[in-house]
């Protein structure tokens, strides 16, 4: 149930007889755990006793003298302890299990070891051996110290695979052999492998042993070099709390990978990176995450080259001032600020900065980052602004009726990117339907779409009668290129998700025989759009995906007429859901 057992004693398994399992360390829940440093003794009975997926760990002596004990794990355990088996006894070793230098496994019982199990200790002797996923690792050309034996007075069983592996930094010579495998007999047909070797290891079969015979040897013993190692400006490419990093390693054969370590303070020169977590990347991509760091203080990166056995340069030091944290801006009209209206008789909120799609972004970036790192959220979206409202060109008053005075939203947008610089700052945009007259638009198709056989050809009347796009679509592209313009001057770093409109036909008073007559103006609006991002890097996002499950409802009280007077309703901004929608679809651009 999660418990953790500590054995500092002895620990004795005995029954009185009978040949069934009679005592099982189970995981029923949690993450259970026997960490052995005494005495664990299987001493009686000619039964089976079971350690089942519970972390069991060995560092003192476990022993079994009659009867078997099985011993499973679901994680990798490392063991520093012995095991011993007595004669007619039986020990099961189930990996994922890493017999460390120091431990050892000996008696005169039989020993059976499968799932993956990595020996680096002197060897295991036993009357009989069963071998199957085994890794063991070559260290010397000695028995026992250069390698594990695994040595049967009686039968071994091999099945599986066994797969035998130099560590980093050892080389054979040629004519050098190797004989981890003794035994009285053996049988099966045995997958034996040498990898990761720069050497032939040709086997030979003998009565009582295996023989690797080393030749054609060519090692790469030799750690790369690296010196210096820098971390580059800020990019708008980085992604969330990455950075690029330039260093000059070198290696005869090729670096395949580095580590990095952060370390608190300055540092430079130090080949004590501390205790922080080893971090890694590789050579193609040569970026570092800031996320064991915090903000606005003084760090050193600690870097060092890795070639492809695992031979490690010195460390190469930079200091580095990290950023302030990040912020999440948002910017635009009521699509970005959260326009709502949730009952019949309830008030319109023209702006809510926890209800806009923006506040899920802002959940969705900072799931991602560690706390320290948690990401700020600003929200200077007004309902009703048209792109030269958002520039301060034109009136301050919402779409509610209230004036917002003071500096324009791109003015409060541009001061807040610029005093967070190279903090892989984000920005969320809606702007471009209110400089036409979309809504007024949209009030004449709803009554033309309730008219039975005229599949939306009424609609598309509406659209081209009424709606002004042609003498505004100047206006648009001018708009939202300036905004652009003014984003990326303020922060040359920051990305930007410009969000497109949503088709609304199907919801509210709308009928969705009008979904054709406002797909084409939406895609005449998106196009306006696109080309007034021309050359800039914000990326455009598509919500084609809004269906009318995702738009507010329509209430009794939210006359037609409400929406050229300027008491706006709910619909057709989004809901909560459409809110999460958009927030998914606008992420992956700001990642």
């Amino acid at each position: 149930d999660g418990s953790a057992i500590t054995n500092n004693g002895t620990w004795e398994l005995f029954d009185g007889g009978g040949t069934g399992a009679y005592q099982t360390f189970r995981d029923s829940g949690g993450s259970p755990s026997f960490t052995n440093n005494g005495l664990f003794h299987k001493s009686g009975g000619a039964s089976v006793a079971r350690v089942d997926g519970v972390a069991y760990r060995n560092n003192g002596e476990t022993r079994v003298t009659a009867g078997e004990l099985d011993i499973e794990s679901a994680v990798l355990q490392v063991d520093t302890g012995s095991y011993v088996t007595g004669i007619g006894a039986t020990l099961r070793l189930d990996g994922p299990r890493h017999l460390a230098e120091g431990s050892a496994v000996s008696g005169a019982g039989m020993v059976a070891l499968s799932g993956d199990i990595q020996v680096d200790g002197a060897g295991i002797s036993a009357g009989e051996l069963q071998l199957s996923s085994l890794l063991v690792r070559f260290r010397g050309v000695a028995p026992g110290s250069g390698y594990p034996v695994f040595q049967s007075t009686g039968l071994t069983t091999f099945s599986g695979s066994v797969r035998l592996q130099a560590e980093p930094g050892w080389c054979p010579s040629n004519g050098d052999s190797l004989t981890p495998f003794r035994f009285g007999s053996y049988t099966g047909n045995p997958s034996i492998q040498v990898t990761d070797a720069e050497f032939t290891a040709t086997q030979v079969w003998l009565s009582d042993r295996v023989r690797f015979d080393i030749s054609n040897v060519d090692c790469d013993v030799t750690p790369p070099t690296l010196t210096s190692v820098s971390v580059r400006p800020a990019s708008r490419s980085d992604e969330l709390l990455e950075r690029s990093v330039t260093d000059n390693a070198s290696d005869d054969r090729g670096v395949t990978g580095y580590e990095y370590v952060w370390r608190s303070g300055s540092h430079s020169g130090s080949q004590s990176p501390g205790s922080g977590p080893v971090r890694s990347f590789a050579p193609s991509g040569r970026q570092v995450s800031f996320a064991d760091t915090a903000p606005e203080s003084t760090w050193t990166l600690f870097v060092r080259a890795v070639d492809r056995k695992q031979n490690k340069s010195s460390w190469a030091t930079a200091v580095v001032q990290t950023p302030k944290r990040p912020v999440l801006v948002a910017l635009g009209d009521s699509v970005t600020a959260g326009h709502h209206k949730d009952t019949a008789d309830g008030g319109t909120s023209c702006r809510d900065a926890g209800y806009s799609y923006a506040s899920s972004v802002a959940a969705g970036l900072n799931a991602s980052l560690p706390a320290v790192w948690s990401l700020d959220y600003v929200n200077w979206a007004q309902s009703g602004y048209s792109t030269r409202q958002v520039l301060g060109l034109d009136s301050n008053a919402d779409a509610c009726g209230l004036a917002h005075p003071g500096a324009s939203p791109i003015a409060r947008a541009e001061a807040e990117l610029a005093s967070r610089p190279g903090s892989w700052n984000r920005v969320v945009v809606t702007a471009g339907v209110n400089d036409t007259n979309w809504s007024a638009t949209l009030v004449a198709m709803i009554p033309d779409s309730q008219v039975p056989g005229a599949g939306g050809s009424f609609c598309y009347t509406d659209l081209e009668l009424l709606w002004n796009f042609d003498e505004k679509e100047e206006q648009i592209v001018n708009g939202v290129d300036e905004i652009a313009s003014r984003l990326e001057a303020a922060d040359p770093t920051a990305k930007i998700a410009w969000n497109g409109y949503f088709n609304m036909a199907g919801s509210g008073p709308l009928n969705a025989r009008c979904h054709g007559a406002v797909q084409t103006g939406l895609n005449t609006l998106q196009s306006a759009i696109s080309t007034g991002l021309a050359g800039h890097s914000a990326t455009l996002v598509s919500n084609s995906s809004l269906t009318a499950a995702h738009i507010q409802d329509w209430f009794w009280t939210d006359a037609p007429a409400n929406l050229v007077q300027g008491i706006p309703p709910g619909w057709p901004h989004p809901n909560q859901a459409g809110a999460t929608r958009i927030a998914s679809n606008a992420l992956p651009a700001l990642r």
